[in-house]
C-alpha cells in the first residue's frame, strides 16, 4: 500500500464575478482549485438571467485563473 501525500494550501484567494465570489486555493504541488461551493455557486450564476454581469475585467481575472488550472 502506498501513501498518498496530503495537500496544503499554499495560497488563498477570492475572483470576483458579477455578484459572486469564487474562493480558490493554490495546493503545494502547484495545482490551482476552486472550491466545490463556489463551483455550485458559479453555474447557478450562469444559469440565472437576473445575475449582474461581469466586468471584462472580473472575465479576465476568472481567465488568468482557468488557464494555470
Amino acid at each position: 500500500m502506498t501513501k498518498e501525500k496530503l495537500l496544503k494550501t499554499i495560497n488563498s484567494g477570492e475572483i470576483k464575478l458579477g455578484d459572486i465570489v469564487l474562493k480558490v486555493h493554490t495546493l503545494d504541488d502547484g495545482r490551482r482549485i476552486i472550491e466545490e461551493e463556489s463551483i455550485k455557486k458559479f453555474f447557478e450564476y450562469l444559469t440565472n438571467p437576473s445575475s449582474k454581469q461581469a466586468s471584462k475585467e472580473e472575465l479576465m481575472n476568472l481567465g488568468k485563473f482557468i488557464k494555470n488550472l
